[in-house]
């Protein structure tokens, strides 16, 4: 029983390092400054409200 231990503690070890890459490669990055110094549009909402406003005019 012992002797097949070994392959069962690797293939742990191997799927817990796999999550932590896994997790590590998709965390968001920090705020960079020129992604804050660029202007933004008009959110979602507000161009679905635009959108309504022209429809009833």
């Amino acid at each position: 029983m012992d002797e097949g231990l070994w392959v069962i503690l690797l293939e742990a070890g191997l799927a817990l390092s796999l999550l932590l890459l896994i997790v590590w490669a998709t965390w968001p990055k920090g705020k960079s400054e020129s992604r804050d110094a660029q202007v933004t549009g008009p959110t979602a909402k507000e161009k679905a409200q635009e959108v309504a406003r022209e429809r009833v005019k």
